[in-house]
């Protein structure tokens, strides 16, 4: 705050006379010991006839440079103990308020304050004071006065102001605040990125600078670009209620739990926290396959699947292949599956933690030896798994003894030929097998031929062993006899093998005549 006194003022001349014309472009004189008058006076605005204005600027006599605007309208010419009005105006001609305002008027000796609207705030010997009170930026005030000239010569009138001048300096308070938020997803698969969005806001007032974003992650999370261990983002200032959002892409490195703590600051202390919370999850899958351990050629064969999810996370797409052996043909597959010339297919789909299915595929397969069938299966975000059995694929004899005579009856002296034929109807070949073929005595022994050689003893011919009859191959073996003595007669052949435990007997009837 600053009082302001300036005693330079405007002064104002009136003249004073007894009688007679006064003449209006008389040079007034200066009163002995009055201020000289301003530098500087404003162009005075025209006043009702016989009156006289004086307007100046106050302080500096320059508009542009002064607080107040000072006006005085007079009359130009009065007699000597004649009562005259006369008004004073102060304007503020500023851009701000003055407090306290304080107008006061030094007269000459000769002038005689009669009253004055309103009344003056204190009156000694040649000074008189009022109150103006607060002026505002624009606003005018005035006092009325009635005066009287005790002498011939010039009334003069010097005005000044005293006023408390506010030296006013807004400064703009403001309060930012810090408002962090952070979303992440509740649950994902361990391949899942975990795609977690930042948004911070300033919910105050004013601008929050040099902000800063900053997530330390916890161990097993990394930024899927970089693999790098903190997220931190700035922004230089943030406005008011404008919210700033950005977002990155995490990888997991193991299942589990994990936190998304976030911290935000900014310049003057201002601070705030968010936190999110993230289960990463992963499906494994787990297979079994079972079937025989033996079966013969050309019979299906049936294998047991069981696919589990034993994970805690869903298996997703989730595929079952069987792989078909060579010369393997499926028979049947359940439920049913796409069937390929290598392989049978299931598209499981979906498949929840804990969950199991079962499955099956028949085979048919004229090859003998090891059967080895094997399935794997896979799943989004699941290693893949596999799973085999085995079958031992056996072949198996299955011989067929066969004994005709070529003519019935026969004639006593003629000779019959008996032929002898095994056929392998197995899978499997025949091994060491032997023929021996039994006479009647109403017959006797003449030859025998075959694949082996027959030898004769007594009533018995026995034929070499055949070591080996392949599967659908057939075996001959002819034997002539010449007939002796008429009657119902019996041809007897005995078969043995390795692979049989019993011999296989055939007996053949002929009707020997005369």
């Amino acid at each position: 705050m600053n009082r302001q006194a300036w005693i330079v003022g405007l002064c104002l001349s009136t003249a004073a006379v007894l009688s007679g014309c006064y003449s209006q472009d008389r040079q007034a004189e200066a009163a002995p010991g009055s201020p000289p008058p301003p530098a500087a006076r404003a162009e005075a605005p025209s006043a009702p006839a016989g009156m006289v204005r004086s307007s100046v600027a106050f302080p500096t006599g320059q508009k542009q440079s002064s607080a107040f605007m000072i006006d005085r309208v007079a009359p130009a010419e009065v007699a000597v103990g004649q009562v005259f009005d006369s008004t004073i105006t102060v304007t503020n001609i500023s851009s701000v308020p003055f407090g306290a305002v304080q107008l006061v008027d030094h007269c000459g000796p000769t002038y005689q304050l009669v009253s004055a609207e309103p009344k003056p705030a204190a009156a000694e010997e040649g000074v008189t004071r009022w109150d103006l009170g607060r002026i505002e930026p624009g606003e005018s005030k005035s006092v009325t006065l009635r005066s009287s000239a005790s002498a011939v010569g010039s009334l003069r009138n010097c005005l000044s102001l005293d006023y408390e001048a506010h030296a006013c300096v807004a400064v703009n308070v403001v309060q930012p605040k810090l408002e962090i938020a952070v979303e992440a997803p509740a649950e994902v698969l361990q391949c899942d990125p975990i795609n977690v969005r930042y948004t911070v806001v300033n919910r105050g007032t004013g601008v929050a600078r040099n902000v800063t974003i900053q997530q330390a992650l916890p161990e097993g999370l990394v930024t899927a670009e970089g693999g790098k261990k903190t997220v931190e983002a700035r922004i230089d200032s943030l406005d008011p209620n404008a919210p700033k959002a950005f977002g990155v892409a995490l990888r997991a490195q193991a299942t589990g739990q994990f936190s998304h703590e976030v911290a935000a600051a900014a310049d003057g202390g201002l601070k705030s926290q968010a936190r999110a919370a993230t289960v990463v999850r992963k499906p494994v899958l787990k297979i079994t396959k079972s079937g025989p351990q033996t079966v013969y050629a050309g019979r299906p064969v049936t294998y047991e699947i069981v696919l589990a999810n034993t994970g805690d996370g869903v298996a997703r797409d989730t595929v079952l292949r069987d792989a078909l052996p060579a010369g393997a043909k499926v028979a049947a597959a359940t439920p049913a599956a796409a069937i390929a010339p290598d392989a049978a297919t299931w598209n499981v789909g979906a498949l929840a933690p804990g969950e199991s299915r079962r499955f099956s595929i028949t085979l048919v397969t004229a090859n003998q030896g090891a059967l080895r069938n094997s399935a794997d299966a896979r799943a989004f975000c699941a290693e893949a798994v596999s799973a085999a059995a085995q079958t031992q694929v056996r072949g198996i004899a299955a011989v067929l003894l066969e004994v005709v005579d070529e003519a019935d009856p026969i004639q006593i002296g003629d000779i019959e030929t008996y032929t002898v034929v095994v056929t392998n109807q197995g899978s499997a070949a025949e091994t060491n097998i032997r023929i021996v073929c039994t006479l009647e005595d109403t017959m006797q022994f003449v030859s025998a031929t075959g694949v082996t050689a027959g030898t004769a003893s007594g009533r018995t011919v026995t034929f070499a062993p055949l070591a080996e009859l392949a599967p659908k191959a057939k075996a001959v073996w002819k034997l002539q006899v010449k007939a002796l003595k008429p009657g119902d007669v019996r041809f007897k052949t005995s078969m043995t093998t390795e692979q049989l435990t019993r011999p296989v007997e055939e007996t053949e009837a002929t009707n020997f005549y005369e």
